[in-house]
């Protein structure tokens, strides 16, 4: 424990104050990335923020470059430590990311994610793959449509059908209509998240049906989620109907917190670069009138009930103790 934690302390020290040297002929060596993978390799998990790769919160870009062939050769732990370092620099470097952007949109990092970090199963893959299905705007992704979808046919899982659901590329339809029809697909969330984001109408319309009837307020947060990541026109549209639900989860004497919150997340997942929809903008009802704005104006949505008093999430005073 204590020698992984002195290595810690020395992995923060290299990437404070790492700077490029000379590796012969021309080449630049990153002392940040060699100290990271080094240190990754000694079991030290990676501990934000990356501040070695960052300049005045600007990405050095050509430090990043020995986690490609890191990404090749290393073992998964190390793999899924490098991924993660790569996803936080992406977030932190992207100018949305001070008003609560979570999106990568560096291309080096994408190109690394989408190619080196899928060329084996393991945990590195499981984490570029969820790196890239949280972060990484669907646009971004659609060069790598068909990589993606030939990782899916040869090692489907739970994150590569969302994936897929998320960047719907063409050429991926045969193949989940292929895995849908093995015994352990078709009843799998996620499998038919991506049937239903890519052609699989009567999914669709279940999943929204079951949306609009929900008067739970966690099972209607939950479909707001899955309906975020089928992301399809109608599963969309649905989401803009429900910003002004007036369902509340509550935690007895612990929180209260609005569904429209969870309507909000799964619109942003689809609309990643949309302030409007970014939770840390609900400072007061200005806030819902820039999300609804967004709503009408993108759908044409047109809501029939007045929308629920002020909440995002309030938690309940303490009680004091009395002796």
């Amino acid at each position: 424990m204590m020698r992984h934690a002195a290595l810690a302390v020395a992995l923060s020290a290299l990437l404070s104050g790492a700077h490029p040297a000379a590796a012969g002929k021309g080449k630049i060596m990153s002392h940040a990335a060699e100290a990271a993978i080094l240190q990754f390799r000694n079991g030290v998990r990676y501990q934000p923020p990356p501040t070695g790769f960052l300049k005045e919160g600007k990405l050095e870009v050509e430090e990043l470059e020995p986690f490609g062939p890191a990404l090749r050769r290393e073992a998964g732990p190390v793999r899924e430590q490098i991924v993660r370092l790569l996803a936080d620099a992406g977030k932190r470097s992207d100018p949305m990311y001070t008003a609560g952007g979570q999106m990568i949109r560096q291309p080096r990092i994408i190109a690394m994610l989408a190619g080196e970090g899928i060329v084996h199963a393991d945990l590195g893959r499981e984490a570029a793959l969820g790196a890239m299905q949280q972060y990484v705007p669907a646009e971004l992704l659609k060069p790598y449509g068909k990589v993606l979808t030939n990782d899916l046919k040869e090692r489907p899982g739970t994150t590569a059908f969302l994936l897929i659901a998320k960047v719907k590329p063409p050429e991926a339809v045969p193949v989940v209509r292929k895995l849908m029809t093995a015994p352990r697909w078709p009843k799998e969330l996620n499998a038919r998240v991506a049937a239903a984001a890519l052609w699989e109408k009567d999914i669709e319309k279940e999943f929204i049906d079951c949306f609009r009837e929900a008067a739970d307020p966690k099972e209607k947060a939950r479909l707001a989620r899955v309906l975020g990541w089928i992301g399809t026109d109608a599963a969309l549209r649905a989401l803009a109907d429900a910003m002004r639900t007036d369902l509340v989860i509550e935690m007895p004497r612990v929180s209260r917190r609005s569904v429209r919150l969870d309507v909000l997340a799964a619109l942003s997942y689809n609309f990643p670069d949309q302030q409007a929809l970014y939770e840390s903008q609900l400072l007061d009802e200005e806030g819902y009138d820039q999300a609804e704005a967004f709503c009408v104006k993108r759908f044409g949505t047109k809501w029939d009930t007045p929308r629920p008093p002020f909440l995002t999430i309030m938690g309940f005073p303490i009680p004091r103790r009395t002796r």
